[in-house]
């Protein structure tokens, strides 16, 4: 009955005449904060406009200043505050306005950002025989997606992954097909994440007031999930007085994290908290540090895809360690930008740390070799390359479809 009624109101709406024959329908997840996802969304949406397309946008939430609204021909928002569940009056919005828009501008390819908008697409095929894209990361699929989700996912016509891991989850846990699968590594802006001089982040001692002339470990991310906090925590008293600790971000584990550095009292000085580090300083705070550590663990409902983090710290001339559970060692070329440790292994974390602290001419070749990594396989221009190709099958695709 819900259904027929919104054709009913379809019908009274005018069509709006387009002069380019691709127009995609971008159902994007949570705009309103910077991480990995919104950024991934960002590239992508520059890509597809450079391949011709007129953008068009759908979404729950408030945009992040981090995004152009003239990007976009349209914009439809519930204006969303980040994280505030949907309720049923939502949905009924998305469902309607994303059909309206589908109908007014003749939309011809939708691009979903993440697996919960996917039955949105799903309705979007049965209605009108659009067809949809739908990006997986890796965290939600194995954060107990819901069965309609996983059929929606199962019955785009491309699915993009970013990482090998996260392909190999989809394939073999939820039944994708594994033909449909295109891997497009996340990019990295390879001019903002750079190899920045010594006073270009002078600044930044000041601004986070912590200690100058210390050897510094990093982790930069949403404190939401186990990304190895608290291995560096257990032992970073072990690594000297010259060395401390800095975690970036915010999020539900904060308060956790605080609690354990506050009942351990020799990390009062060891270990710092940045807060939400601003878009305008990431490249500097990648830059003070020594060595940049994300050492997620994969158990139920944790583990990771690719972690922009990783590759924006390589890129930035830093060695970085990474976990060898999930998509982040794909980050990393073991033993040449970095190492792949086993977050079940202090003691392996421990070494590979005071190796690197150690030696510095060590550090810095593992830096550079970062920075050729990253040159080399996450770069804008190679995400941007496969995108056309992709979208190219994809137009190909209907067009044969549709005789």
């Amino acid at each position: 009955m819900v259904y027929k009624s919104l054709l009913n109101k379809l019908k009274n709406q005018n069509i709006v005449d387009q002069k380019l024959n691709n127009r995609v329908l971008v159902l994007a997840s949570d705009l309103s904060i910077t991480g990995g996802i919104p950024r991934y969304t960002k590239y992508q949406i520059k890509a597809i406009r450079e391949f011709g397309c007129k953008i068009y946008l759908l979404t729950g939430y408030k945009i992040g200043d981090f995004y152009e609204k003239e990007d976009f021909e349209e914009i439809y928002t519930l204006n969303l505050e980040h994280s505030k569940n949907f309720n049923i009056l939502h949905k009924l919005k998305l469902i309607l306005n994303s059909l309206i828009f589908v109908k007014k501008f003749k939309i011809n390819m939708v691009l979903v950002n993440q697996i919960g908008f996917a039955p949105l697409a799903f309705i979007i095929k049965k209605f009108f025989g659009v067809s949809y894209i739908t990006n997986i990361y890796g965290a939600e699929l194995w954060t107990n997606p819901k069965y309609i989700e996983i059929k929606s996912l199962k019955y785009s016509d491309f699915v993009i992954a970013d990482s090998k891991h996260t392909i190999e989850y989809a394939v073999k846990n939820l039944g994708v097909d594994e033909k449909k699968i295109f891997l497009i590594y996340d990019p990295v802006d390879l001019e903002r994440f750079n190899i920045l001089s010594k006073d270009s982040f002078e600044y930044i001692y000041n601004k986070y007031d912590f200690l100058k002339n210390k050897k510094i470990i990093l982790t930069l991310s949403r404190l939401d999930r186990f990304k190895g906090h608290e291995i560096i925590l257990d032992i970073i008293d072990k690594l000297g007085d010259d060395t401390i600790y800095i975690i970036g971000g915010t999020g539900s584990k904060e308060k956790f994290l605080k609690q354990i550095v506050q009942e351990k009292e020799v990390l009062n000085k060891k270990v710092f908290f940045l807060g939400k580090v601003g878009e305008s300083d990431l490249s500097a705070v990648y830059n003070m540090c020594d060595i940049f550590v994300l050492i997620s663990k994969r158990e139920k409902f944790e583990g990771e895809g690719l972690p922009l983090s990783l590759i924006e710290a390589s890129a930035c001339g830093k060695p970085i360690l990474a976990g060898n559970e999930d998509g982040s060692r794909e980050a990393v070329i073991d033993g040449e930008n970095g190492f792949i440790v086993s977050p079940r292994d202090n003691n392996e974390v421990l070494e590979k740390l005071k190796r690197l602290l150690q030696d510095d001419k060590l550090r810095l070749e593992m830096g550079d070799k970062g920075r050729e990594v990253a040159c080399e396989f996450f770069s804008y221009e190679n995400f941007k390359k496969q995108h056309i190709e992709l979208l190219d099958k994809f137009f190909h695709f209907q067009k044969v479809k549709n005789g």
